[in-house]
Formats: structure tokens, sequence, C-alpha cells
């Protein structure tokens, strides 16, 4: 996290999730979400889970259920708190629970309205895919990776190249804060 305060936006994406839809840079994404989070104050932005949480965030009062699988984050101090407060409890068989737990209410969090694990036929203007583990419903990962590239425009070289990139730049990032 050495360059946490370099850019404005980050996007975390787990091992099972991708960036999809590669027309559209994050903040005109989030520019186009119904609550206009970048607008209220917002700065964490899980996206929407309704498939395992539907019913409990309602329950809980919540208008939406938040999936761990992509995350977008304003670079800030208060968003650095948020994630160091969601993973101090986090283990490894349950970062979702924990952080609903500890941040399903906080007011600086606003979940996404797009579902990163839909139900139906691919969609290539699905800005994030999160192909978890309990997702069944969903085609194989390798399926999806290989129609978002079609998609997108993707050639074999030219995957191996962004991927070169991407590491030489030192986006990737795994470890604690």
């Amino acid at each position: 996290m050495a360059r946490f305060d370099e850019v404005l936006l980050f996007l975390y994406l787990d091992t099972d999730a991708f960036l999809n839809n590669f027309r559209l840079p994050l903040d005109k994404f989030l520019e186009h979400d119904p609550q206009r989070p970048l607008d209220a104050d917002k700065v964490l932005f899980p996206w929407n889970n309704t498939h395992w949480g539907g019913r409990k965030a309602k329950a809980l009062g919540h208008a939406r259920w938040a999936t761990t699988g992509a995350l977008a984050l304003v670079s800030c101090a208060p968003a650095r708190l948020l994630l160091k407060r969601w993973w101090a409890g986090a283990n490894h068989r349950s970062d979702q629970r924990e952080f609903i737990r500890v941040l399903g209410r906080e007011e600086r969090v606003s979940v996404i309205a797009e579902e990163s694990s839909p139900r139906g036929a691919y969609n290539a203007s699905t800005y994030v895919l999160h192909r978890c583990g309990g997702c069944r419903w969903m085609p194989p990962l390798e399926r999806l990776l290989n129609a978002s590239r079609v998609a997108n425009g993707v050639d074999d070289a030219s995957a191996a190249d962004a991927l070169a990139a991407v590491w030489e730049t030192r986006v990737l990032f795994t470890g604690r804060l």
C-alpha cells in the first residue's frame, strides 16, 4: 500500500473476480450508480450481492447486501481505517461475514447497485464479474474470462502483455495494510 496516496480510486478484486468492462473508467462507472456515492462523502464501495444477502439485508434494514469480492475505495485515511477495522476481525473462512458485521451500517460505505454475480447470460456491460465459489448459477470462471476477453478485443498476446505491464508497475498488492 505504499502507493495508496498516489491515486484517487482503487479497485480491489478477489482472486475469483475481474474487471469486465474495459470501456468505462472506474470514476465514470461510480458516477452512473443511482446513489451517486462519490457525491455523498462515501469512501468504500462494495458491489451488490442479492443472492446471498437479499433477505438478510431487508431484515437488518439495509437496502443492499455487500459482497467482498469487489470493492472500490477512495484513497484516503478514512478508507484505510475502514479496511483495517474489517481485516482486524476477518478470518480465512469468512471475510464476508466480518465485513457485514463491522461495516454493514457504516455511513461511509455505499453498496453499488450493480450485481457482480448476476444470473443469466454473460453481459459485456457488467463492470465487474465475481465468480465466487458458491455461485453455482454462473458459468465457470474460465468461460467468463474468455467471453470477457472476446468482448473487449483482447487476444492471447495482448493479455500476456497486459499482465506483464501490471506486474512491472506493481499494481498488484497482496498482504496487510
